[in-house]
């Protein structure tokens, strides 16, 4: 197996998060962690851009195993994402990372279709830690 075989058979494996966030910073620090920690990180700075790649995703047979949203966002919310979502019979985990979490916030969210909820600022290893009880690695 040449070298870029076995670098497509790795991709393949991967398992594949979206990460949706406004906070640029934020979006390039968890992505770094997600990719450290083996997966494959797409990114989109709101949840407009974020609906537009999963669309553009299942229209070219591109499996996404997770999404990570935060809510508070511009164009499209998170909770707004969500309904999308679901509205359109994508079948995509999800979890919401956000400093907006009252217990109504996240009782809406469940009801929405959220898998997951975390605080925010994140702990890495909570974070990791949700993602494989969601969708393994």
């Amino acid at each position: 197996m040449t070298a870029t075989e076995e670098l497509g058979a790795i991709a393949v494996t991967q398992k594949h998060i979206l990460l949706v966030d406004d906070e640029p910073n934020l979006l390039n620090t968890i992505e770094f962690i997600l990719e450290a920690a083996n997966y494959r990180v797409s990114t989109a700075a709101d949840g407009q851009k974020g609906l537009a790649k999963l669309l553009d995703y299942q229209k070219n047979n591109i499996q996404v195993d997770l999404l990570i949203t935060d809510i508070r966002m511009p164009r499209l919310s998170g909770i707004e994402l969500i309904e999308r979502i679901k509205q359109l019979g994508l079948q995509i985990p999800v979890m919401v990372m956000s400093n907006h979490g009252n217990r109504s916030m996240k009782l809406q969210l469940k009801q929405k279709g959220c898998d997951f909820f975390l605080d925010k600022p994140v702990n890495d290893d909570d974070l990791l830690r949700a993602i494989e009880n969601i969708i393994g690695h």
